[in-house]
């Protein structure tokens, strides 16, 4: 009977979690369409976003990377960028070409390249912590060399490997800072060579000082950090876990209810994954972040890492997620956050000529591109006013220093009766224009004679 009753358990926990809603998520009094998107706008650059798509299925293609191929099609990618944001392949990057997964691994990376196959623009590839899986740097750079091969010199891995960042000027209104957020993570004694071809940063406390000092340097830009993991998020690597993950805290489909919870409490308190917000190193990289861009105007986040897509805004510090190119994940608002959507799909980030931007998030419906969600980013910079100022001045103005009502002191012309040498200048004297030339008294040497005059009244007194 007992028997019974937990298979009847499992079964009810089952069909809860069946009913787990897909939907698009939206704050309350986020618009849900007709969301007001400037189509008369002048672009300046457009960054389409999509990361962790490396888990196409063999023989096929995820479903965001065929919506965003489709995407592209309709669109003049002339100068445009594309940004793969890390997890490029799954699931442990480029290993050697003898190495069974090898061919797997070029496939899944061949699905992403078809996708831009016809683009015309500007393609970049950001490591993500699978991609360094396969022997760090050794496999970086055997996933490097294979694409830039595949595609050509159009393409462009960033930042260089070893090296955990990269600065590119983007237009003259526009900055890009890439960071290397795995070569930040990494257990640097596991990877003794990981700097060896990196002159300027071989210490986390210099990427920071460069970041810092890159910040102060574009200010007045749109400035975009692309990193693959998000210094906020609502996703797993956030804690936020929907009721599947309780029951099936594993990769594998055993139910293991309680013990699941049990094991996402610690989880998530403990901080136990460095690949989850609440570990340590990573939260000194997402504090540090932060902490240098509040307070700063028009700057961004654009991560994958979580295969979802999400849009916060937190205190003012804006974060893309884009991280469901071939993967999807449970998500949720949070309190900061605006959209969320837990199937496949991709961003698109658009800088207008007049500084404003705005973000729109797609998913695939029947293989083509369906907008779910668009924002603005930041508004156009108004302008500094100005106000009317003559053509022409005066050669000289005479103002007094003092204000208007009564003041006590001397005049010079007295004091000079008394002590001639603290005063310079002749009382009434004017310069060759008919502009007075005032007296000026030296304080210092009247205070010897004022406490000679206390010291003598203090003993009549």
């Amino acid at each position: 009977m007992k028997r019974n009753n937990y298979f009847c358990f499992l079964l009810i926990l089952t069909l809860v979690a069946s009913c787990t809603s897909s939907a698009p998520k939206y704050r309350k009094g986020e618009p849900t369409s007709n969301f007001g998107y400037p189509e008369n706008k002048e672009i300046e650059k457009t960054f389409y976003l999509l990361g962790d798509g490396g888990y196409s299925p063999e023989g096929g293609t995820s479903k965001a990377l065929i919506a965003f191929k489709e995407f592209i099609k309709q669109r003049d990618t002339r100068g445009q960028y594309a940004i793969f944001l890390g997890d490029n392949i799954y699931p442990v990057g480029m290993p050697p070409k003898d190495d069974p997964l090898r061919e797997q691994s070029e496939y899944r990376l061949d699905a992403q390249l078809d996708a831009v196959e016809k683009y015309n623009g500007k393609v970049i590839y950001i490591p993500g912590n699978h991609d360094w899986y396969s022997e760090r740097i050794d496999g970086l750079e055997r996933q490097e060399e294979y694409l830039i091969e595949q595609y050509g010199d159009s393409l462009d891995w960033s930042p260089s490997t070893g090296c955990g960042l990269e600065i590119k000027e983007i237009s003259d209104d526009i900055q890009m800072i890439i960071i290397d957020s795995q070569w930040y993570l990494e257990d640097w004694d596991k990877s003794p060579t990981i700097n060896d071809d990196c002159d300027q940063i071989k210490t986390r406390e210099a990427l920071f000082t460069e970041i810092e000092s890159e910040l102060k340097k574009s200010q007045q830009k749109t400035t975009i950090i692309a990193l693959h993991h998000p210094i906020f998020s609502n996703g797993i690597h956030g804690g936020q876990y929907n009721f599947n993950r309780h029951l099936y805290p594993s990769q594998k489909k055993i139910p293991v209810p309680v013990l699941g919870s049990l094991a996402m409490l610690i989880r998530t308190t403990g901080g136990i994954s460095i690949q989850d917000l609440q570990n340590e190193r990573y939260k000194s990289l997402s504090d540090r972040l932060r902490t240098m861009v509040k307070g700063r105007e028009r700057v961004i986040f654009v991560s994958g890492h979580e295969h979802t897509l999400q849009y916060i805004d937190h205190d003012g510090i804006k974060q893309i997620i884009s991280g469901s190119g071939s993967k999807e994940n449970y998500v949720a608002l949070g309190t900061d956050g605006l959209f969320a959507f837990s199937l496949q799909g991709f961003a698109v980030y658009d800088v207008f000529k007049d500084g404003s931007s705005w973000v729109s998030y797609y998913r695939n419906r029947d293989n083509q591109p369906e907008l779910m969600y668009q924002k603005e980013v930041f508004a156009a910079p108004k302008p500094y006013k100005l106000g009317d100022y003559p053509d022409s001045f005066p050669q000289k103005k005479t103002a007094s220093i003092y204000p208007d009502e009564d003041v006590e002191g001397f005049f010079a012309h007295e004091v000079s009766n008394i002590v001639p040498l603290a005063v310079t200048g002749e009382k009434d004297a004017v310069d060759d224009d008919g502009e007075m030339l005032k007296q000026q008294i030296d304080q210092s040497k009247l205070i010897p004679i004022i406490v000679a005059a206390l010291q003598e009244l203090s003993e009549k007194v």
